[in-house]
């Protein structure tokens, strides 16, 4: 292997510097990188989170979404959505959701 390498990326560790508690499963916004907790991660703690892989997570159902679109994260709302404006790109659908839905299968960070 190469002296350089660092990791395999797939998690990477992060300390909670929010307000609130982070649960297992949540997703997490790090500046412009998306990541899913995989542990519970209270306030001033450190946990990992998975920045790739598919996920179902919460979806704010405004839209039909078909597999491969780019989805976004709306940090106000906590959820998925395919608004680009105002938004972070976390990853494209691996599935597809009606309109209605509140939760669509993503790949993290694809």
């Amino acid at each position: 292997m190469a002296q350089n390498h660092v990791r395999e990326g797939k998690t990477f560790t992060w300390t909670n510097g929010t307000a609130a508690d982070v649960v297992s499963g949540q997703v997490v916004q790090v500046g412009e990188l998306m990541g899913v907790a995989q542990v519970d991660i209270p306030m001033g703690l450190s946990g990992e989170l998975a920045v790739g892989e598919v996920w179902e997570v919460p979806y704010d159902g405004l839209a039909d979404v078909d597999p491969g679109v780019q989805l976004y994260w709306d940090d106000t709302a906590g959820a998925m959505t395919l608004a680009a404006a105002g938004n972070i790109e976390a990853g494209k659908a691996w599935a597809p959701a009606p309109a209605g839905s509140t939760s669509v299968q993503i790949n993290i960070g694809a």
